[in-house]
């Protein structure tokens, strides 16, 4: 199977092509407000690298982000879509995190998603739940060990232990203990990477 990938969720626009579960190509590039003009660039990149091939699924993040850069993202894959009559498939923020993390890195810890929002704010996605906005200050504690991801995590890692902390609860050995990974593809490991996990949004078909 192939499945081309689109994220422009985060700062990050980036574009993957995947065939039988390995990436084939990709490609990257920091766009914050951008993404309208490279996210296309990059799909494009990304397809002649590959042969041009028509993938079977489009996948495209769906959120929580930034408006400007989720709205270019979807339609670009909706566009792909139709135009080749394959199914598009969405995939959230967190659940795209959560993917990219190792069995090492996970160590039985549950992924929470935490990302910036306007006016402060904050967007927490926990595994099988909505996404919701929470002000830093009122970030609900885990009830086990947790690891952390997102363009807000170690925000949120800090405000967390520092809570625990203040309970009397040190960060190593403490029920709920906390960890943080701040991802970008690539070398540089500071922001989102693009991985993801498939769930249907839409099928579409000619």
């Amino acid at each position: 199977m192939v499945i081309l990938g689109l994220d422009a969720a985060l700062a990050r626009a980036s574009a993957a092509l995947w065939r039988d579960g390995a990436v084939v190509t990709e490609r990257r590039r920091d766009a914050q407000r951008g993404q309208p003009a490279v996210l296309p660039a990059l799909a494009a990149e990304v397809l002649e690298a590959a042969g041009h091939p028509v993938p079977d699924v489009v996948a495209v993040a769906i959120g929580p982000g930034g408006f400007t850069g989720l709205r270019a993202a979807i339609a670009l894959a909706e566009g792909f879509a139709l135009g080749w009559g394959v199914p598009l498939l969405g995939v959230t923020t967190g659940e795209a995190l959560a993917a990219a993390l190792t069995e090492a890195e996970l160590e039985g810890r549950e992924a929470w998603s935490v990302t910036t929002a306007g006016r402060g704010g904050l967007v927490l996605e926990r595994p099988g739940e909505a996404p919701v906005l929470v002000e830093e200050a009122r970030l609900p504690m885990p009830a086990g060990p947790v690891v952390l991801v997102g363009d807000a995590a170690p925000v949120a890692a800090a405000r967390l232990l520092a809570r625990g902390r203040g309970r009397g609860c040190p960060a190593r050995g403490c029920r709920w203990r906390v960890s943080w990974r701040l991802r970008l593809p690539g070398g540089a490991r500071r922001g989102c990477r693009t991985a993801w996990r498939r769930r249907s949004m839409r099928n579409r078909s000619t």
